[in-house]
């Protein structure tokens, strides 16, 4: 009996603690694990099962990701070694549900900067040396557009050490600034 109580109140636990509440405008929905790792959102009359499997440490939070003035849902995944994974479901209001956005969940440790209406992923890598953070604002139709590029690259010839900045403008390299950083 007492181990069945351990049981009950590890997923009563782990249930309230990914419990939180997002408003839309004059609704508000409930969002919690609904069944075993998934995660829905509820507004009281309906429902919403979001295509998620969730686990214990997984954080959720309410934010409006793509600036539309809508409360979207984010699920940040523990980290694996430095990168950082998301599950981004934006509130589509003619469909009135969350619907997952595969490009905005590829980013690897999102970050929203709501004063410049741009989303980042700011740990892309390849090697020690080749690491760079790529920005994107929202175009008027919604659509997300590369608008920069940073970071770091080494010569395999050399050993020589750089870092550049690629500005862009409708999709297109507009400005590219390269600095070496270190003599070998």
């Amino acid at each position: 009996m007492k181990f069945i109580a351990t049981i009950l109140s590890t997923i009563l636990i782990s249930q309230a603690a990914l419990a939180l509440e997002c408003t839309e405008k004059n609704k508000k929905y409930q969002v919690t694990e609904c069944k075993i790792n998934k995660l829905c959102a509820t507004d009281g009359n309906r429902n919403i099962e979001l295509s998620q499997d969730i686990s214990a440490g997984d954080k959720i939070e309410c934010k409006d990701v793509n600036f539309d003035g809508y409360q979207d849902i984010i699920v940040s995944h523990p980290p694996s070694g430095q990168v950082q994974f998301s599950s981004v479901f934006l509130y589509d209001k003619s469909k009135d549900e969350y619907v997952k956005n595969d490009k905005i969940s590829n980013l690897p440790c999102l970050q929203i900067d709501k004063s410049r209406r741009m989303v980042s992923g700011t740990c892309f890598s390849s090697s020690n040396c080749d690491k760079w953070i790529e920005q994107y604002k929202y175009r008027s139709d919604g659509e997300l557009q590369l608008s920069l590029i940073k970071g770091t690259y080494c010569e395999p010839s050399t050993g020589n050490a750089f870092s550049y900045t690629e500005t862009y403008k409708n999709s297109r390299i507009f400005k590219k600034q390269v600095k070496r950083l270190n003599d070998k």
